[in-house]
């Protein structure tokens, strides 16, 4: 598995989206975690911009300029099975397809305290 989590501190200029697309290109990231895009709604245009194979997405939006994060993957690696958006949070579980396995995948920008109660609702 290869994964990248990035503060990336805001997807707005052209300048930090290539130089995210690069780093995916580079490194073969299969899976992308990003927070604080300070995005209030990122469009699939603007997600094919950071990726170079298929891919699928989902989108933690920003309040304001604060927040924001956008977690995405290689359609070819991770199969979605089920989705949990809250503020702050994003987990998606399906199955690691090269290795035909349960995953979670959790994407957080949230101080500890914010996530207590996420984590007590959360069964293994």
């Amino acid at each position: 598995m290869r994964f990248v989590i990035w503060n990336v501190r805001g997807l707005g200029t052209d300048l930090k989206l290539n130089a995210v697309k690069k780093l995916v290109r580079e490194q073969q990231v299969q899976v992308l975690l990003l927070q604080e895009t300070k995005k209030t709604a990122i469009s699939e245009d603007e997600v094919r911009k950071l990726w170079v194979d298929e891919f699928h997405f989902r989108v933690g939006n920003a309040v304001g300029r604060s927040g924001g994060l956008l977690t995405l993957w290689d359609k070819n690696c991770f199969r979605l099975g089920k989705v949990s958006i809250q503020d702050r949070i994003i987990s998606v579980s399906g199955v690691w397809i090269p290795k035909d396995v349960q995953v979670t995948i959790i994407n957080i920008y949230a101080s500890w305290i914010h996530c207590i109660g996420y984590w007590e609702g959360i069964s293994m």
